[in-house]
């Protein structure tokens, strides 16, 4: 498998700093992050590793599971998968 990377530059303290999130491999996109907005119930525009991990895991759940379909006339046309997750207990997302 091909290396991908990613690069996050941040500015300032947890609490008052701000970063971005640049997806290096593919040039696709930067995102904001926040810790104040990580740990926030409306995330408000600004994204969080855990929504980034989220969305690796439902992208290769989606992949994995058409791969197990078998063979192309079983493939699925389209096959909606979705993954949340969540800052483990104790750590400074979830105080």
């Amino acid at each position: 498998m091909p290396t991908r990377s990613a690069r996050t530059t941040w500015t300032g303290g947890l609490q008052d700093g701000t970063g971005t999130v640049e997806l290096v491999s593919s040039g696709i996109a930067s995102y904001e992050v926040s810790f104040p907005r990580r740990a926030a119930e409306d995330a408000g525009g600004v994204t969080s590793p855990e929504e980034l991990i989220a969305a690796a895991h439902s992208a290769c759940f989606a992949m994995q599971f058409s791969a197990m379909l078998g063979s192309p006339s079983r493939s699925a046309r389209r096959s909606p998968s979705a993954r949340t997750r969540r800052a483990a207990s104790g750590s400074p997302a979830s105080s």
